[in-house]
């Protein structure tokens, strides 16, 4: 009985276990995450590589030289006019602004092309979308404006919009891009990243389609790529990444721009955290272009991002 320790050890020898897990469980959490994070970055620098190597990035540059060429479709540029429904817009004509759906390109089902009024007004009041097999489907919209319908404005604007997606349709769901999306998409499953499905689409009370993106997942880290244009307005693809569950999986978000360049956020200002939250395809990209340069910056989503230095040897 003399060997067992008084109850005043017992005590004190449970305060210092606390003590010392106290002490050593931020430390340890802090370098669980930390490991996941910089699996995440070398999985997003891969994405940017392979891309490039199936021949993706080859391929937009050439889209881009014949858009350039089309003088009725311009880059849309500020994402903070959008029309409501549409969480980034690539293009535009007088009426009309198009999306292009990256992440439908790279999973090979889905809606990729969006293109939606400006304005629903008298003069547009059609969404239009592609899938993936080709198939333009239209949706009418309720009217934000007080007049009535003009049919004759209606018919000529909204037979442009149609063109314009049948011309969208031509360039982003040609054979050698599909091809080059497939390659990467397999690559992608090989390397252990699976597609992560929305659960449903469904529409609003104003008959806006609700849709969520096509996500991938190594586990610890979401991965969405997208279309879009750069500071001097050509067409580039990115990738953003952010954790499954923020604080429990990893904490930073990502960014890998179209100059291949990764930045970071420590995700406050505008927290990313799985399906809840859910980046806006160019957040990472920086709200001021002049800015883009710099090693650090505001993002378009308010975030501020810290750019990633390569590891030695890359």
């Amino acid at each position: 009985m003399g060997l067992l320790p008084e109850k005043g050890d017992l005590i004190v020898l449970l305060s210092i276990l606390l003590l010392t897990l106290m002490f050593f469980h931020p430390l340890l959490t802090g370098r669980r995450l930390s490991n996941k994070e910089a699996r995440a970055i070398r999985n997003i620098r891969w994405l940017v590589q392979t891309s490039k190597d199936v021949g993706i990035a080859l391929l937009l540059s050439k889209i881009d030289s014949r858009l350039q060429a089309d003088s009725d479709l311009l880059p849309y540029g500020s994402i903070q006019l959008l029309p409501r429904g549409m969480s980034y817009a690539l293009l535009k004509d007088q009426n009309y602004v198009f999306q292009i759906e990256a992440h439908a390109l790279l999973a090979g089902e889905g809606i990729c092309l969006v293109g939606r009024p400006r304005r629903t007004d008298s003069n547009a009041h059609l969404a239009y979308s592609v899938d993936m097999d080709g198939k333009l489907q239209e949706t009418e919209l309720l009217l934000e404006g007080d007049g009535g319908k003009d049919p004759e404005n209606l018919s000529a604007t909204e037979e442009l919009a149609k063109k314009h997606m049948q011309r969208l349709s031509e360039f982003f769901l040609a054979k050698d891009l599909l091809a080059a999306f497939a390659q990467l998409r397999e690559k992608m499953r090989q390397r252990g990243l699976t597609s992560d499905k929305p659960k449903s689409n469904n529409r609003s009370d104003r008959g806006h389609l609700r849709r969520s993106p096509v996500l991938w997942l190594d586990g610890n880290y979401y991965y969405l790529p997208a279309l879009i244009h750069d500071e001097k307005s050509r067409l580039r693809m990115t990738f953003t990444a952010w954790p499954f569950e923020k604080n429990s999986t990893g904490f930073a978000a990502l960014h890998a721009r179209s100059t291949s360049e990764l930045y970071q956020t420590i995700n406050m200002k505008r927290p990313y955290d799985g399906r809840l939250r859910v980046p806006l395809p160019g957040a990472g990209e920086a709200r001021v272009p002049e800015h883009s340069a710099h090693a650090a910056y505001v993002g378009r989503d308010g975030n501020r991002w810290q750019l990633v230095e390569p590891e030695e040897g890359r």
